[in-house]
């Protein structure tokens, strides 16, 4: 969230601010700092396109990339569906920088891609069953080690709902994303 935001919020004064894949209700404290619970729904908005052609060919491109990417092989354990509201908001907001995609191989199995930008840094897991996978990454970040404690940890902490995180924004700009209250268990989010 942008310094800025908070400033121009007289202390006391709410925001409503899209925090990855939530949206967050901070209210703002007399040093400008800014500390809320997240809505317990997921919201996302649609990225800007020049044309559909364009965004199809830039799809295929990075879907053939992906499905086709050598690199290192392993046996994983999923913690938790990664399409469920709590993984998808916990990878959005640990990994601000990584898209995700769903392919679906030959064998009609689900496959997620995370990807940096660039495609320097990817990561494909295929699901064998609802708790095992194959992993395949690549690049200088191992994008799956970086999400995977925060999965383990949501479900040891049996897998609170949205509604029970929250964000606090320091006077500072640093963001930490916290489970029921902002002086107990938090990750700091880059």
């Amino acid at each position: 969230m942008p310094d800025a935001w908070r400033t121009q919020v007289r202390p006391g004064g709410l925001m409503v601010v899209a925090v990855g894949y939530g949206i967050a209700r901070l209210t703002v404290g007399e040093d400008h700092s800014a500390s809320g619970r997240i809505l317990p729904h997921l919201t996302a908005f649609m990225a800007a396109r020049s044309t559909p052609d364009a965004t199809a060919d830039t799809a295929r491109h990075i879907a053939g990339t992906l499905a086709t990417a050598q690199g290192e092989h392993q046996t994983i354990t999923v913690p938790a569906g990664l399409d469920a509201d709590v993984p998808q908001l916990l990878a959005s907001l640990i990994h601000p920088d990584v898209a995700q995609i769903d392919l679906v191989d030959a064998d009609g199995r689900t496959v997620r891609c995370l990807y940096t930008p660039d495609m320097e840094s990817w990561a494909r897991i295929t699901m064998r069953d609802p708790r095992e996978a194959d992993l395949v990454h690549g690049g200088p970040r191992d994008l799956w080690a970086e999400l995977a404690p925060h999965l383990h940890t949501w479900v040891e902490a049996r897998r609170p709902g949205i509604d029970r995180y929250g964000l606090t924004v320091t006077a500072e700009g640093g963001h930490t994303l916290w489970l029921d209250d902002p002086t107990g268990y938090a990750w700091p989010l880059t």
